[in-house]
């Protein structure tokens, strides 16, 4: 999900629903309160982690390829 997507995003127990319903998972009423709290957390650390500014000049880590056993 992008910065942008993060920021306009309201999220209501009918969204987190439709975020669930991708994923074949059904709340009852309580849960689905529940699950919408901590979505709301979560996107709010993710707002803060999306909002840190990068120097341009740094570069993505370098990707890990164990080696083949011998």
């Amino acid at each position: 999900m992008s910065h942008a997507m993060l920021q306009d995003t309201e999220i209501t127990p009918a969204f987190v629903a439709s975020q669930l319903q991708l994923q074949g998972i059904t709340l009852d009423e309580q849960d689905l309160l529940q699950t919408t709290q901590h979505y709301r957390l979560l996107f709010s650390h993710a707002e803060r982690v999306m909002s840190w500014p990068l120097d341009e000049h740094i570069e993505p880590a370098p990707e890990f390829r164990p080696q083949a056993e011998s």
